[in-house]
């Protein structure tokens, strides 16, 4: 039983730093922005938890175990940390100032237009706005978990997909 448990982790281990560093090669390959004419956004990488913008390394060690992804959205990168695998970390990094100016944690995180403002993402049973309001809540069983949220109705509504593993069922909420 240890050693098939020990195999599990040293498996799931492995994936997290293929994926890290497949997601690392990405963010290298598309970090310049075609919606923004007043700056050139400097290319950013990252490696285990360190991110590095325009020269300068940042850690996230304090928040996360592992940078996973990180994107262009707008003026800001939004770094995609692993913590557990039911809740990570995104840091709201802004390229002008050059600093974090949020900490997020949870999961599902979606926006639209390139506008961070319009961040929502789930904590456990609750969706939450980029200033950390709570704008819906979930009925969910102890086996269902949010799975996907998604902005539809022209952007007045949100679908959230809640899953047990095997089966999936949506509900719609009014924002």
């Amino acid at each position: 039983m240890k050693k098939r448990l020990y195999g599990v982790i040293v498996l799931a281990m492995l994936s997290a730093v293929l994926i890290a560093c497949d997601a690392k090669k990405q963010s290298t390959e598309s970090t310049e922005s075609t919606d923004h004419t007043e700056s050139t956004v400097a290319d950013f990488t990252f490696e285990g938890v360190i991110f590095t913008y325009d020269g300068k390394d940042y850690d996230i060690s304090e928040q996360a175990n592992a940078i996973m992804d990180a994107k262009l959205v707008g003026d800001y990168i939004i770094i995609d940390g692993h913590i557990n695998p039911k809740n990570g970390y995104y840091g709201i990094f802004n390229t002008k100032t050059k600093s974090f100016e949020k900490d997020l944690f949870g999961n599902n995180l979606t926006y639209y237009n390139d506008d961070v403002n319009t961040i929502l993402y789930a904590f456990w049973s609750e969706i939450y706005d980029y200033n950390g309001t709570i704008i819906a809540t979930c009925d969910m069983s102890e086996a269902e978990f949010i799975y996907q949220i998604d902005y539809i109705n022209e952007n007045t509504q949100i679908e959230v997909t809640i899953s047990d593993g095997e089966s999936e069922r949506k509900v719609v909420f009014d924002l």
